[in-house]
């Protein structure tokens, strides 16, 4: 026995009658009269209620609108507002780090691009064996281990500190952080290494650069003034480099906040050498203005203005040097707010640096 074919219920049109109004709700769940035509509007009943509802909606347009929308130059208003103060707030973000001399967004983001490339790409496995020197590592708490296993030698204490002669050749045995190296450490001896680095920043040992020419020149860096140094050391930033390269993106609370250590050593570091720098522009900017103040009347206007086209030159050499020192350090502070999300380390940065502008 064949039963009727299965219609497609259709949504009601403004054509459909009511007698076939059945068929434009979908499934009926409770039973609905079947209103008489002297019906006077009152249900008696739940069925006639519901047969009630089901006129009322099916005599109404199924989409309403407005004439007037009152949201809708309120909500314009609004959004341009928004806009308007996020945009202000970009440009002064956006001069507050140039001002500052902070690494700007963009080099942020195409760094932290190319530096999570690196790390998938050191994350696979190896295609050929690895060697490795047959030396012992250090317990991961072991500082001075560390200090000894990277730079060959322990630490000097503070006469040694004093006695500028101390750097040669034979008494370093700088261990570059080779794939061969940086392989054979695990997370905790990793972050035992990071965790001796805010010692070792804030009690700075000058240590010879093997990769440098002036390394090949036999020039010490105790030499050059203070204020010429970078912030972190090569050999200190390439280690850092490397090892941050290699750390598990998923960390413990505990070993977040070693790196949020490290991170706030490196803002100290840069806001010190900023104070050392500021103090030395002073004592040259005196002098410069007390010989421009002691030239003779005779002087022609052209000499002093060459003499202050001189000093807006060295500001910008001066900028650009420090962007070149400080490189280092932020690249650090850049690695840990982006791969480890401790982005309000930037604030951080912000208010330290802005006590010592």
């Amino acid at each position: 026995m064949t039963g009727e074919p299965h219609r497609k219920r259709r949504r009601y049109s403004g054509g459909a009658s009511l007698q076939n109004s059945d068929e434009n709700f979908g499934v009926q769940s409770l039973p609905v009269a079947e209103l008489p035509a002297d019906f006077d509007g009152v249900p008696l009943d739940g069925e006639q209620y519901l047969a009630v509802v089901r006129r009322e909606a099916a005599s109404g347009p199924n989409v309403f609108h407005a004439k007037h929308n009152p949201y809708a130059t309120a909500a314009g208003s609004a959004v341009s507002t928004q806009l308007s103060d996020r945009a202000s707030t970009l440009e002064s973000g956006t001069s507050i780090e140039a001002e500052l001399q902070l690494p700007s967004k963009v080099w942020q983001q195409q760094f932290l691009a190319q530096y999570r490339n690196m790390r998938e790409s050191l994350s696979n496995a190896p295609l050929e064996r690895v060697g490795c020197q047959p030396d012992r590592l250090p317990k991961p708490s072991n500082a001075v281990g560390w200090y000894i296993w990277i730079h060959g030698k322990a630490p000097p204490d503070d006469q040694q500190r004093g006695c500028r002669n101390q750097r040669s050749s034979e008494a370093w045995k700088i261990k570059e952080p080779s794939g061969a190296q940086v392989l054979r450490l695990s997370t905790d001896q990793i972050l035992g290494i990071l965790e001796a680095f805010p010692f070792w920043l804030g009690h700075r040992i000058e240590v010879p650069d093997t990769l440098s020419q002036e390394y090949e020149q036999d020039s010490s860096a105790s030499g050059r003034s203070v204020c010429q140094q970078p912030v972190l050391q090569p050999l200190h930033s390439r280690w850092l480099f490397a090892l941050l390269a290699h750390l598990d993106s998923r960390l413990l609370s505990e070993q977040i906040s070693v790196l949020r250590t490290l991170a706030r050593a490196c803002i100290a570091a840069v806001a010190l050498s900023r104070i050392r720098r500021k103090a030395l522009q002073s004592r040259k900017g005196s002098k410069s203005a007390s010989t421009i103040s002691s030239t003779d009347s005779n002087e022609s206007e052209n000499e002093v203005e060459q003499a202050l086209e001189s000093t807006g030159s060295n500001t910008r050499r001066l900028k650009d040097e420090t962007t070149r020192l400080e490189a280092g350090a932020w690249m650090v502070l850049t690695i840990v707010a982006g791969i480890w999300g401790q982005s309000d380390l930037w604030d951080d940065a912000l208010s330290d640096l802005r006590r010592v502008a």
